[in-house]
C-alpha cells in the first residue's frame, strides 16, 4: 500500500511497465504458436500438392504468402533494442542522489511514463506485424485449399 501520492503513482507506473513486458512475451508466445501450426500445415497441404502434380501460378502464389508469414513471425521474433522496463541502476544512485523520496518518485515516474509510451508504439507495431502474419498464412491457406480443390 503506497504511503504517498509519489509512491502511488511510481507503483502504478511500475505495473504499466510489467503489464507490458507480459504483453511483448505474449506477442511473441503468439508468434511461435503461429510459426508451428503455419509449418505443419504447409507440410500436409505442400505434400498433398506436390502428390497431386500441381505446380501453377496458385501454388506458387500460396508459397510466396507462406514465406512472407513466416518471415513476418521472425521478424516479430528477432531481436530489437530500445525496449525499457526497468531503470537502470547506476543512472539512479547519480541522478537520484540528494532527492527526497517524493521528489525521487515523481521524477522517476516521469522517466518510466516516457517508457511506457515508448514501449507501447513499438508493442503496437509488433500487433499489426502479427495480424500481417495471420493475414498472409490465411491467404495463403485460402489459395492452397482452392487449388486442391479445383
Amino acid at each position: 500500500m503506497a504511503s504517498s501520492s509519489g509512491e502511488l503513482v511510481f507503483e502504478l507506473t511500475t505495473e504499466g511497465l510489467r503489464r507490458q513486458e507480459a504483453n511483448l512475451d505474449e506477442v511473441r508466445a503468439r508468434v511461435g504458436s503461429l510459426i508451428s501450426a503455419a509449418s505443419i500445415t504447409a507440410a500436409f497441404l505442400g505434400s498433398a500438392l506436390i502428390a497431386s502434380g500441381q505446380k501453377t501460378l496458385l501454388v506458387l502464389i500460396g508459397s510466396l504468402l507462406f514465406l512472407a508469414a513466416i518471415g513476418l513471425c521472425i521478424f516479430v521474433l528477432g531481436p530489437r533494442q530500445g525496449w525499457l522496463f526497468s531503470p537502470d541502476v547506476k543512472i539512479l544512485l547519480v541522478d537520484y542522489a540528494g532527492l527526497d523520496l517524493e521528489e525521487a518518485y515523481a521524477h522517476l515516474s516521469h522517466h518510466m511514463n516516457r517508457w511506457i509510451e515508448k514501449n507501447d508504439k513499438a508493442l503496437k507495431r509488433l500487433y499489426i506485424e502479427l495480424r500481417l502474419a495471420l493475414v498472409a498464412l490465411t491467404a495463403a491457406l485460402a489459395v492452397w485449399f482452392v487449388e486442391l480443390w479445383s
